[in-house]
C-alpha cells in the first residue's frame, strides 16, 4: 500500500514478521500518539496482537530499564515469536480481566474518591466526641476505623432460615428440615428427633406434622427453643450407650430446649467453618449501614453534612455536593484544591456512564465493563505521557448512545503524547479510530491474516474504492435481518415480584416462556441486577402447566483459576477422550 502525505508525516511503531500463536507472519505498522482500532472475528488473533506481541513487548522493554537487582522481584515477562518489533513505548494494558475480587474494596477506594473523603474529613469536619480524627480513623482497612462488629466489611453472616427447610411437605421425622441425619439427630439442636417431639408435645403439636401445616408459633418454637420442659442432650439415647464396651455410661445432660438457630448462631460467631456458612446469608451490617466504619467516625460533618450521608450517596451525588461547597466564599485553599479535585474525578466517571454507581457498592459486585471502566477514569485523571495504551472491548456493556461519549474520553491520552490500541468489534469504535487493524479471515488456526491495515478513512472506503470486501467490513454494512422464527402469542408467561434490588422498584415483571428474552437499557439501569436477582432467588412462577426446575446463571465471571485446566477438561470432553482410549486392547494389556 503507497503510504499517503498524512501517513508519511506520523511516525509508527512497525511489528515484522509476527507469528504468535495465530498469527501468519504478519507484518504491520501502528502510527505513535493515534487511536488505532484492532478489529476481525472472534480468534482472528486481535488479542494475541494487542496483548501478546505489542503490550509484552513494550512492558518487557520498560522493565528492562530497571536494575537487574529489581528485576528479580518481578513478573517474568515472555516475548513474542516476533522478527522485530521497534519504537514501541513503554506499554499499559486495560483489559476486561479486571482483578474484582477484593472483598474489602468499594467503588469509592477503587477509584481514590474515599481518600479525597479522608483528607478533608481528618482535616477540617467538625470533630465528633471531641476525639481528634485522623486518616487512619476514616479507613475500614484500618483497625482504628472498622467497624467492630462487621471489621470493615459492610456485611456479616446471618443464619438464613429458608437453607434450614429441605421441603415443606415433610415433617420434621421425615426430613423437612435439611440438619436432619439418618439416624435422627439434628445437628445443631443437640437432641434427636423423639426428645424433640416432648418439647412439640408440650405445646400440643408432634414431629409429625408436615412443616407447613405448623403454625408461625409453632415453627419459631422448634427453630428458636422452649423453657416449658426439661429434656435430655445428646445424640445417643441411653439404650445405645449401653451396648458401648469399655466406657461407662453417664446419663446425659439435662436442660431446657435452646433450639436451632441460637445454637448455630454461637458456632457462627465463634468459628464461622464452612458447615455453618452453608446455612448463611451475607447481610448488611446494621451497625454501620454497610458503610464499614466505626458508627461515631461516620456522624463526623463537614459544613452540616456528615460523612454518613457522602458515603451513601453515588458518584452523580457526590459530584453535585462538591460543586455546591465550591460556591462557598470561605473555602481555604487547600479545601478548595480537594474538593475540586473530588468534584472533577466524580465529573469525569460520570462522562463514562458510572455516576448511577454506589461510593459504598462493593468491588466484586460489578461487572467487568463497569470494572474496566472505573480503572479507565483513575487513568484519564492522571494520565501518563508518551505511553502505549492498550484496552481490551472498552465498550463492553455500555448502551450505543454512551460509547460515542467513552471512545471521545479515549482520544484525550493522545493529547498527552501517548498511543492508544483498542480491540473491539463495534462499528461506533471505527468513526473515533485514526487507523484500522482487521485480522481474519476466520478464527482459529485458519485465522492470523492480516487483511487491512491503514488510516480509517480508507477502510471505511476500501469497499467502494478497491472492492475489498473483510467479514467486518460485511458484517458493518450488512442490516441486520430479524429472526424467521417467533414465539406464539399464546405462549405461557413467567411472573414474578416484587423485585427491590438497587435502582430496581418492580411490582411485577412477566416474560414468555420458550423464548428468548432480551434485557436491555442504559448503563445503571438495572439489567445486570434483574438478572441477578432472578438467578438468586430462584424459579419464577409459571402461569401454565410445566413448572421451572432451576435457574442457570451465565455471567461474566471466569471459568476458573486452576492453571492445569483447559476446554476439554472443564467440559469433561477429555472423559470421553480418556474413556476411549482406555478401551483399547493396548490398553487393557
Amino acid at each position: 500500500m503507497i503510504a499517503s502525505k498524512a501517513e508519511e508525516a506520523l511516525d509508527f511503531i512497525t511489528v515484522t514478521n509476527s507469528s504468535e500463536h495465530n498469527l501468519k507472519s504478519i507484518t504491520l505498522r501502528i502510527p505513535l500518539q493515534r487511536l488505532t482500532l484492532v478489529c476481525g472475528v472472534s480468534g482472528s488473533g486481535k488479542s494475541t496482537l494487542a496483548h501478546d506481541v505489542l503490550f509484552c513487548e513494550g512492558q518487557g522493554r520498560f522493565l528492562e530499564s530497571f536494575s537487574a537487582y529489581a528485576r528479580i522481584f518481578q513478573a517474568r515477562m515472555n516475548r513474542s515469536h516476533t522478527g522485530a518489533i521497534a519504537h514501541i513505548p513503554p506499554a499499559l494494558a486495560l483489559g476486561q480481566h479486571v482483578s474484582l475480587n477484593q472483598p474489602r474494596s468499594t467503588v469509592a477506594t477503587l477509584t481514590d474518591l474515599h481518600g479525597s473523603l479522608r483528607m478533608l474529613f481528618s482535616r477540617f469536619s467538625r470533630q465528633v466526641s471531641g476525639e481528634k480524627m485522623t486518616r487512619s480513623h476514616l479507613s475500614f482497612n484500618h483497625p482504628l476505623g472498622a467497624c467492630p462488629q462487621c471489621q470493615g466489611l459492610g456485611q456479616v453472616h446471618e443464619i438464613d432460615l429458608d437453607t434450614l427447610i429441605t421441603d415443606a411437605d415433610r415433617s420434621l421425622r421425615q426430613g423437612a428440615l435439611s440438619l436432619s441425619t439418618p439416624n435422627g439427630y439434628i445437628i445443631y439442636s443437640q437432641v434427636t428427633i423423639d426428645v424433640l417431639d416432648q418439647v412439640c408435645r408440650a405445646h400440643g403439636f408432634t414431629v409429625d406434622v408436615p412443616w407447613k401445616r405448623l403454625t408461625d408459633e409453632q415453627k419459631r418454637i422448634v427453630l428458636y427453643g422452649s423453657d416449658c420442659v426439661q429434656i435430655p442432650f445428646g445424640k445417643h439415647p441411653l439404650s445405645s450407650r449401653m451396648k458401648w464396651t469399655g466406657i461407662t455410661p453417664k446419663p446425659r445432660e439435662l436442660g431446657v430446649y435452646r433450639g436451632i438457630v441460637p445454637i448455630m448462631e454461637e458456632t457462627l460467631h465463634r468459628d464461622p467453618n464452612p458447615n455453618i456458612l452453608r446455612y448463611c446469608r451475607m447481610k448488611p451490617c446494621r451497625a454501620c449501614g454497610g458503610l464499614r466504619l466505626a458508627d461515631r467516625f461516620l456522624d463526623a460533618s463537614y459544613h452540616g453534612t456528615t460523612l454518613r450521608t457522602l458515603l451513601s450517596s453515588t458518584i452523580s451525588q457526590l459530584a453535585e455536593w462538591g460543586q455546591r461547597e465550591l460556591l462557598l466564599p470561605d473555602l481555604s485553599r487547600p479545601e478548595r484544591l480537594i474538593i475540586s479535585g473530588l468534584t472533577a474525578h466524580s465529573r469525569l466517571l460520570q462522562g463514562l456512564s458510572l455516576g448511577h454507581m454506589a461510593l459504598q457498592r462493593a468491588v466484586p459486585t460489578l461487572s467487568r465493563s463497569e470494572g474496566q471502566r472505573l480503572q479507565i477514569g483513575n487513568l484519564l485523571k492522571d494520565p501518563i505521557g508518551g505511553m502505549l495504551y492498550v484496552i481490551d472491548e472498552p465498550g463492553s456493556g455500555l448502551h450505543p448512545f454512551e460509547k460515542k461519549r467513552l471512545y471521545s474520553r479515549l482520544r484525550e491520552l493522545l493529547a498527552t503524547g501517548s498511543t492508544v490500541l483498542m480491540v473491539s468489534h463495534d462499528r461506533q469504535a471505527l468513526d473515533c479510530a485514526d487507523w484500522v487493524v482487521e485480522l481474519g479471515p476466520v478464527g482459529g488456526a485458519q485465522g492470523g491474516h492480516l487483511l487491512f491495515c491503514g488510516s480509517s478513512e480508507e477502510y471505511a472506503a476500501a469497499r467502494e474504492n478497491s472492492g475489498l470486501e473483510t467479514p467486518t467490513l460485511s458484517a458493518w454494512r450488512r442490516p441486520s435481518s430479524p429472526l424467521t422464527h417467533k414465539t406464539a402469542p399464546e405462549s405461557p408467561c413467567l411472573a414474578t415480584g416484587p423485585i427491590r434490588e438497587n435502582t430496581l422498584a418492580l411490582d411485577r415483571l412477566a416474560f414468555p416462556a420458550s423464548a428468548i428474552t432480551a434485557v436491555s437499557g442504559p448503563s445503571g439501569s438495572g439489567k445486570s441486577s434483574l438478572l441477578a436477582w432472578l438467578a438468586r432467588n430462584g424459579p419464577a412462577r409459571l402461569q401454565g402447566e410445566r413448572p421451572i426446575l432451576r435457574v442457570i446463571s451465565i455471567d461474566q465471571q471466569p471459568l476458573g483459576k486452576n492453571a492445569r485446566s483447559n476446554p476439554a477438561t472443564y467440559t469433561k470432553l477429555f472423559d470421553e477422550i480418556r474413556t476411549l482410549f482406555a478401551a483399547q486392547p493396548e490398553a487393557e494389556k
